[in-house]
């Protein structure tokens, strides 16, 4: 099993990729998490996920904008009220458990929310909105590695790869997929046997 901490630095680094490649300049903080990423032996984030979720988020960015007036509207201006709203929508949108695309899209949902925050409310608040989006995030991971449905071993990569095929599809305007239905267990052909000679 994975550090739970692997989820969390994960988290923070792809919200900050995504803020930074906005324009926003998130700094978050170097003590408490941060200071023990020397303690981390390998990163988990990886240019296709940063370019897989940004993607996602230009593409699903309509729905992402609806997504924050709703919550303006409902009054949801501090991060508890914040944390209890992804809360439920996680609930809602993983009840069939893990999956890679939807991880991808729940990633794209709440790093585009905080950019919004960020875009319209005041750094402080924002900054408390980016720590519970990267917590929701990391939360998921660890659930579901406790569950045993992410892999560490394996999943990290399986994600890194599933960013980089929606990638491709939305430039090349296919269709997302809802789930993660790519044959991402690589199984290798057997050899064609040699024929005459036995």
């Amino acid at each position: 099993m994975d550090n739970p901490l692997c989820a969390l630095l994960f988290a923070e680094d792809l919200v900050e990729s995504i803020l930074k490649k906005s324009g926003i300049e998130w700094e978050v903080q170097k003590e408490g998490v941060r200071y023990l990423r020397e303690h981390i032996k390998k990163e988990r984030l990886s240019y296709e996920i940063v370019e897989g979720v940004h993607a996602l988020m230009v593409l699903e960015w309509r729905t992402i904008c609806y997504c924050y007036t709703q919550l303006i509207s409902k009054g949801v201006d501090n991060r508890f009220d914040y944390n209890y709203e992804t809360v439920i929508t996680t609930i809602y949108y993983f009840n069939t458990g893990y999956d890679s695309v939807k991880y991808l899209k729940m990633c794209a949902l709440l790093c585009g929310l905080t950019l919004l925050y960020f875009q319209e409310k005041d750094k402080l608040m924002s900054n408390e909105i980016a720590h519970a989006s990267c917590e929701m995030l990391a939360y998921i991971i660890n659930l579901y590695m406790f569950q045993m449905q992410f892999n560490a071993k394996e999943d990290w990569f399986v994600l890194s790869w599933t960013a980089q095929v929606i990638r491709r599809k939305i430039k090349n305007k296919q269709p997302i997929p809802m789930k993660n239905d790519f044959n991402t267990k690589f199984t290798f052909r057997d050899e064609p046997q040699q024929k005459g000679n036995s």
